[in-house]
């Protein structure tokens, strides 16, 4: 699955949410200093997803706030990201 995520940083809380299908805002604590806000989000995301840290790559964007990232998933797992994302929405399945 590939997202473009957009990354705030320096928040007081950590946070994911969805603007669109392929798009996320995460924010965390860190500051963007020596690769530490990535690692943040990476960990955020790999949480978020229930994947392993190292399965998830960032393809562009290591040093700006907008980032283009890889993460795989099996087809059950886009399936419940997928069902969550219309829950939130007040969407039908």
């Amino acid at each position: 699955m590939h997202l473009s995520v957009h990354v705030k940083t320096r928040k007081s809380t950590e946070s994911i949410s969805w603007l669109d299908e392929t798009t996320l805002v995460v924010c965390v604590h860190e500051a963007p200093v020596k690769g530490k806000a990535n690692d943040a989000v990476i960990g955020l995301l790999s949480s978020y997803f229930d994947v392993p840290k190292q399965s998830i790559t960032i393809i562009r964007g290591l040093t700006t706030s907008l980032k283009h990232i890889e993460i795989p998933l099996t087809t059950e797992q886009c399936r419940a990201v997928g069902q969550y994302r219309r829950e939130k929405k007040g969407g039908t399945a």
